[in-house]
């Protein structure tokens, strides 16, 4: 159902979860009836349980449209299966960078397990996003969870804490369900940290170590987390901090130097090496400002400012007592979130799903500092300030998909690209789509390298990517390609040096984005 702009979960749900006899509004909300504030505060109570319904229904029907679109919903989406195609091939990940392969610089988690799925579905767009959904669908599970068992079991709370983070599906660049790594290791992560704050046996202590890993093994920025949530584990109980501190060295520093081994030191130079050398491509002026700008004043503006009196009060209370809670562990997450965020958005290539971690540990935080505050509250007012923080921090994460036409697959969109593979068909000799990288596959076609993945070995200007820039060179200066087609125009100046753009083929358009045609001089 949609009205407007914005899908509309069924009428029965939100009446269950508004009207039923069964709902019950948080009793901290107990106040005579009769009192003015007290209606309104009830009325908000309302209104963020509907926006927590709304914005969880969107994401379904959105996700959905998105989930089933037969091709990339973003430019990276295609390379991701190309690598899934490697291991199904029985090729290896990790290899020496060439013209017709240069791998990313991710983890290889995501990849093996969603061989796995397509091993048995058939490797197809659709196929490849289902770990996505899976993800995030189990990724709000934990949060609400958590937020239910820190707020006394408070159903409301947890519906909001699982609508938070729904509504931050566009203000995360609509990243949910996409074929990437972005949505498991957040997944992993959440699950992971979440079960490092209740551990409390041995064995426990261990699987949150081994969550944690994999989230490692499927996303470098775990490593961002690590030091804080060992730090607040030490304060807690210091024989699991041990024993998570040696778990998740042997577990990190094993699985390194295997991988290392089998694939003849390449996985340490894409995953370790290049990562590295891409530091002095920072951009501090662009990550300040949209760390600032974007992430702080228009996003989370509200959580950050709520949870920073809440640590205070705590702080003032008791410090000791403060160290050993789990909302300072959770505090600390947030605090290596803001950090990821900010070394992501700075980073040459990066995107709004460097926001991913920030939404969920934001999502947990909120409606937990906010119910114990309302807890303590004895005027209505306050209760009703409150809650119109939190109203006021769902607005601020709302984003209208429309915006972008990219965000909302058409069938016009599909026939766009049938088009467009249609040609890459009927095109003699070997094709370069430097940006969809799968497209030639889908054509029947050999695939090349993604150019941005050709960047990254470049910034190493070591004998392999000077060795990798010759056989680009000299493929460019054979007319290797008997079209070159990119949607990003001049970003090569190879093209334009022994190429020509003869051409510009609106009916081939991805999307609403044209191609240029480059056919040798």
């Amino acid at each position: 159902m949609q009205f407007g702009h914005f899908a509309v979960p069924p009428l029965w749900l939100i009446e269950y979860v508004v009207f039923s006899h069964k709902y019950r509004f948080p009793a901290t909300l107990a106040l005579p009836e009769s009192n003015r504030r007290t209606a309104i505060a009830k009325a908000l109570t309302w209104l963020l349980g509907i926006l927590s319904v709304l914005a969880i229904g969107h994401w379904f029907y959105l996700g959905g449209r998105r989930f089933f679109y037969p091709y990339e919903m973003l430019w990276m989406e295609g390379s991701m299966l190309e690598q899934v195609l490697r291991i199904l091939h029985g090729k290896g990940l990790y290899v020496a960078p060439s013209v017709n392969y240069v791998p990313w610089l991710y983890q290889p988690v995501y990849y093996y397990a969603t061989a796995l799925i397509t091993w048995v579905s058939g490797l197809t767009f659709p196929a490849a996003r289902i770990l996505s959904v899976a993800s995030m669908i189990g990724t709000g599970a934990v949060i609400a969870y958590v937020v239910y068992r820190e707020t006394g079991k408070s159903k409301f709370w947890s519906l909001i804490g699982a609508g938070l983070f729904f509504i931050s599906y566009g203000k995360v660049g609509y990243c949910f369900e996409v074929a990437r790594v972005d949505s498991l290791f957040l997944f992993l992560l959440v699950a992971g940290s979440v079960v490092m704050v209740y551990a409390k046996s041995v064995w426990m202590v261990i699987f949150g170590a081994v969550l944690l890993a994999l989230s490692y093994f499927t996303k470098q920025s775990t490593m961002v987390f690590l030091p804080g949530l060992l730090l607040l584990l030490y304060f807690r109980n210091k024989k699991n901090a041990v024993i998570f501190l040696i778990s998740i060295v042997v577990l990190i520093l094993g699985g390194t130097l295997l991988l290392n081994s089998a694939t003849s030191g390449w996985y340490g130079y894409y995953t370790l090496d290049i990562p590295s050398a891409k530091r002095k491509t920072f951009r501090w002026d662009e990550g300040i400002t949209e760390f600032f700008g974007y992430v702080i004043l228009r996003c989370w503006a509200i959580t950050i400012g709520v949870q920073i009196v809440s640590v205070r009060n705590a702080w003032r209370k008791s410090f000791a007592a403060f160290l050993r809670s789990n909302e300072a562990i959770f505090s600390m997450l947030l605090l290596s979130a803001l950090a990821t965020a900010f070394l992501g958005l700075g980073n040459e290539g990066g995107g709004k799903n460097v926001l991913l971690p920030l939404a969920a540990y934001s999502a947990i935080l909120l409606p937990i500092a906010v119910a114990r505050s309302i807890k303590t509250s004895t005027k209505a007012k306050q209760q009703v300030i409150w809650l119109s923080l939190v109203a006021i921090q769902f607005f601020a994460l709302v984003s209208d998909p429309y915006l972008h036409p990219r965000n909302i697959p058409t069938k016009a969109d599909i026939r766009n690209q049938e088009v467009f593979i249609d040609s890459l068909r009927a095109t003699s000799g070997e094709v370069w789509v430097p940006y969809h990288s799968f497209m030639p596959h889908m054509a029947g076609k050999e695939t090349f390298a993604e150019l941005r993945a050709y960047g990254d070995v470049l910034l190493m200007e070591d004998s392999t990517a000077h060795r990798l820039k010759h056989d680009l060179d000299s493929a460019l200066a054979a007319h290797k390609f008997s079209a070159i087609y990119d949607d990003m125009p001049d970003s090569f100046p190879g093209y334009r040096l022994l190429y020509g753009a003869i051409n510009l083929h609106k009916a081939q358009a991805l999307a609403d984005t044209l191609i240029y045609v480059y056919l040798p001089k």
